[in-house]
């Protein structure tokens, strides 16, 4: 089993053998039963040495679909772990790149991820930085277009609304009148479902109330 083989491996053969690491996370698979503190400590710790950029995505990217399938769950030790290991920054990192040139397959993990870091108080406070922030705002209006389904078009909405609420975002509003000009165009357009409609419909309210600018009203459609 996959999660034995990385626990019980000693550090020098685990980096030494990162081709088995990325061969398996090519294949889509999560750890199952298998998940343990042992086994998030020792991919936690591996991010210091592994040199392989791909390789070492591919082992955050499971840190992060773990941390997932612990989701709800009481001690959910991977987000635990985000707000106090040394690694933790590399995870901050590598996760606004993932989102930002995503692996559909595994993208909604990825927001999910996002989404419970900004609300969990082990992380809520300082497992992002500002800059970051930024970056992924930038994404997340720039990809929403293209999403193919309600579901995955409402956890974008979900993390757009958290990050335009979270306190050091409102201190310079990054991209603000970008986010109030899709949002708008996004409740007026009558092929989006009502959930989406109102969603948007929603920020543009609680935006309002934090903004003196008038927020932008889209074009009615030409008869």
């Amino acid at each position: 089993m996959i999660a034995n083989y990385i626990e019980e491996t000693p550090m020098e053969e685990f980096v030494g053998d990162e081709f088995v690491i990325l061969s398996y996370m090519a294949q889509g698979k999560t750890m199952g039963d298998g998940k343990s503190m042992k086994l998030v400590t020792k991919l936690f710790d591996s991010l210091e040495h592994l040199k392989h950029p791909v390789v070492f995505n591919a082992i955050v990217s499971l840190i992060l679909i773990i941390s997932c399938e612990l989701s709800g769950a009481s001690d959910n030790y991977v987000m635990k772990m985000c707000g106090s290991h040394p690694s933790s920054r590399y995870i901050e990192e590598t996760l606004i790149q993932l989102i930002n040139k995503p692996n559909p397959d595994f993208l909604p993990s990825y927001l999910q991820f996002a989404t419970e870091a900004f609300t969990l108080p082990e992380t809520r406070e300082n497992f992002f930085y500002i800059n970051d922030v930024n970056v992924l705002l930038e994404a997340l209006l720039r990809d929403i277009d293209n999403t193919k389904t309600k579901e995955l078009r409402m956890q974008y909405l979900a993390l757009i609304k958290i990050i335009l609420e979270y306190p050091e975002y409102l201190k310079f509003k990054h991209k603000w009148t970008d986010a109030v000009i899709i949002l708008s165009d996004m409740a007026s357009n009558a092929d989006l479902d009502k959930d989406t409609v109102e969603m948007c419909s929603e920020i543009l309210k609680y935006m309002e109330a934090h903004c003196s600018c008038l927020l932008y009203t889209s074009p009615s459609p030409r008869d």
